[in-house]
């Protein structure tokens, strides 16, 4: 039942990406940005980091590494807060 293990996958992954959005969401808005004040501090665009924050998108390193230096923090703090 390959089918079942590929859909349990594809949740897990998606959870993990939703974790790490909301992750970006809270620490955004403990600091009191908009997502456009974010973005600003970030090569990427508004609707780029909707995305990320809502977990309909997976991103590289570097944009984790980006988000986390606007947020004047190191890579891992971000994935823990």
């Amino acid at each position: 039942m390959k089918g079942g293990d590929e859909m349990e996958d594809k949740n897990k992954y998606k959870n993990t990406l939703e974790d790490i959005g909301q992750k970006i969401r809270k620490r955004r808005e403990k600091k009191g940005w908009y997502v456009r004040e974010l973005a600003d501090r970030t090569p990427y665009s508004k609707s780029y980091i909707n995305y990320i924050e809502n977990g309909d998108r997976a991103a590289n390193i570097r944009v984790y590494i980006d988000i986390a230096d606007a947020f004047n923090i190191k890579l891992e703090t971000l994935f823990r807060s």
